[in-house]
C-alpha cells in the first residue's frame, strides 16, 4: 500500500468536499429537530429514520474535525515551518476562515436584535465585551454564551491551528538542516495522537480550560495521520494510521460513543478513498459537490435562519404535517441560497486574500 491519490478536479479533493457538504446538511437537519421545527414530521418517521436523519445530526461535527485535519496536514505536507512560514500559514488560516465568521456574527446579532425588538426584551442581546470576545475567538475563555451555538467548533479549530504548526515549528526547527523529515513529522504527531485518546477512553476528562482543544484532539489527529499517510507513502505509515484509526472505533465501541466512532469511520473512509484511487468518484456527483462548497457558509448562517423562518412560517399556517413540511422545504432552501450568496460575495474574496500569505 504505497500508492498516493493526488487531489483531483482542480486541486479538491472531491470526497473530502462531498463529505464536508454532507455533514453540513447533516447538521442543519439537526437544528431543525433542537428547535423543535417540525415536530409533526419526527412524529411521522419511523424512529430510526428520525435518528439517523435528524436526531444523529451533531454528528457532522466530528467529520468537519477529521476533515480539517486532513486538510491542514496536507496544505502543511511541503512547507518547512520556520518563524516566517508558520506566521503566514496561520495568516492563511485565519484570513480563509474569519471574514465568514465576522460576517455571520453580524447576521446572527442583527436577528438577535430584531427578536429583542419583537418580544420587546433587549436582554437576549450579546453584550460588547461579548462580541469581543467573539470576534478573538476566545468566548468560551470568558464563559460568554455563543451568539450562535455553532461557533464552538471554531473556538476547537483555532486551538488545532495553534498547536499543529506550533508543535511542526518545533519539530522542523531542531533539525540541523532546513529540510523536512516525514519520519519525526509522523512519528511526534502519531505520538501526540495515542495520548490524546486517554479522553475518548475516559481515563482524562478534564481539557485544562473552557472548551480545550485536547478532548478533541484525537480527531484532528485521525486527520493528519491518513493525510500524511497519503503525503509520504509508506507501508508503516499505513499499519500505524489504520492502527490509530482501529483503536479509535474500538474505543466507540466499547464506549458506545456515536462522536468516536464516526471519527473513526471518517478517517477509515478518507484512507481507502485515498490508497484506492476513490478520491475522485465518491461524493463526486454535483448537488454534493455544490453543498461541499457553501459549506462553510451554510453551518455559520443556517441557525437563525432556521429559526426565524419556522417561526414565521408557524404565525402564517396553522400546526400540522403540511405547514411542516412548508417549514422544511423552505427553512432548508433559505439558508442554502443565503449560504450560496455566503460564498460569493465574502467567502471567495477571503478565499483570493488567503492565498497571498503564501509561506
Amino acid at each position: 500500500m504505497t500508492t498516493i491519490q493526488q487531489p483531483v478536479a482542480n486541486g479538491r479533493f472531491l470526497f473530502a468536499d462531498g463529505l464536508r457538504g454532507l455533514a453540513a446538511l447533516w447538521v442543519v437537519l439537526f437544528h431543525m429537530e433542537e428547535g423543535k421545527h417540525i415536530p409533526f414530521i419526527l412524529q411521522a418517521l419511523p424512529d430510526w429514520l428520525d435518528r439517523v436523519l435528524f436526531s444523529y445530526g451533531h454528528l457532522g461535527v466530528p467529520i468537519f474535525l477529521v476533515l480539517s485535519g486532513y486538510v491542514m496536514a496536507w496544505t502543511a505536507r511541503k512547507t518547512y515551518m520556520h518563524y516566517k512560514s508558520a506566521a503566514l500559514f496561520l495568516m492563511r488560516r485565519l484570513s480563509r476562515l474569519s471574514p465568514p465568521y465576522y460576517f455571520s456574527l453580524m447576521f446572527a446579532i442583527l436577528f438577535l436584535a430584531l427578536k429583542a425588538f419583537q418580544i420587546k426584551n433587549t436582554g437576549i442581546l450579546p453584550s460588547i465585551s461579548s462580541i469581543v470576545a467573539h470576534m478573538f475567538y476566545v468566548e468560551a475563555l470568558f464563559d460568554f454564551k455563543y451568539i450562535n451555538s455553532v461557533y464552538w467548533t471554531l473556538w476547537i479549530e483555532i486551538q488545532f491551528y495553534l498547536f499543529f504548526v506550533v508543535v511542526l515549528l518545533l519539530i522542523d526547527c531542531v533539525q540541523t538542516r532546513k529540510t523536512i523529515f516525514p519520519d519525526k513529522r509522523y512519528d511526534v504527531f502519531f505520538a501526540l495522537g495515542i495520548v490524546s485518546l486517554l479522553w475518548p477512553a475516559h481515563v482524562l476528562t478534564h481539557a485544562f480550560w473552557p472548551m480545550g482543544f485536547a478532548q478533541f484532539w484525537y480527531c484532528f489527529s485521525a486527520g493528519v495521520m491518513v493525510s500524511w499517510a497519503m503525503a509520504y507513502p509508506s507501508p508503516r505509515r499505513d499499519y500505524l494510521s489504520l492502527g490509530f484509526l482501529g483503536l479509535v472505533l474500538l474505543i466507540g465501541c466499547l464506549r458506545q460513543d456515536l462522536f468516536v466512532m464516526i471519527t473513526g469511520i471518517t478517517g477509515l473512509l478518507l484512507f481507502v478513498a485515498g490508497k484506492y484511487h476513490y478520491m475522485d468518484k465518491w461524493l463526486s456527483w454535483s448537488w454534493i459537490q455544490f453543498l461541499g462548497m457553501i459549506s462553510y457558509s451554510l453551518y455559520l448562517l443556517h441557525n437563525p435562519l432556521t429559526g426565524a423562518t419556522a417561526n414565521i412560517l408557524r404565525k402564517v399556517f396553522s400546526p400540522g404535517l403540511l405547514t411542516d413540511i412548508v417549514v422544511f422545504i423552505s427553512t432548508l432552501s433559505i439558508s442554502i441560497v443565503v449560504a450560496w450568496v455566503a460564498y460569493k460575495l465574502i467567502e471567495l474574496p477571503s478565499i483570493r486574500l488567503s492565498h497571498r500569505f503564501k509561506s
